[in-house]
């Protein structure tokens, strides 16, 4: 049941980032919310793939300036501490360090 719901959702992410673009607050938003559930959902993979979608979004569209640009960092850091790669982790986090400060 719950692998429906972020089918659901994977088509409602598409037909957003169709019709507003990239530069849509909207797609952003989306693409963090459903990164965390597939990551409350124990699916790593995918929450990576979302969470990686939505810090592209911030880099490239909001020149990383945008409010959940920290909380995306460290729910990929945490993707990387649960898979046991806290290196990575570790990296993610100190990333998101700075960027706390400027929220």
């Amino acid at each position: 049941h719950k692998h429906q719901c972020t089918v659901w959702l994977d088509k409602k992410y598409k037909e957003a980032k169709e019709k507003l673009g990239d530069e849509d607050e909207e797609v952003l938003r989306q693409a963090f919310e459903i990164g965390r559930l597939c990551f409350a959902q124990d699916k790593l993979d995918d929450a990576e793939v979302y969470l990686s979608e939505a810090l592209r979004l911030i880099k490239e569209v909001w020149e990383s300036s945008h409010p959940s640009h920290h909380s995306v960092l460290q729910n990929l850091g945490m993707i990387f501490r649960r898979r046991g790669q806290p290196k990575e982790a570790a990296k993610l986090y100190r990333e998101a360090l700075p960027v706390a400060k400027h929220d």
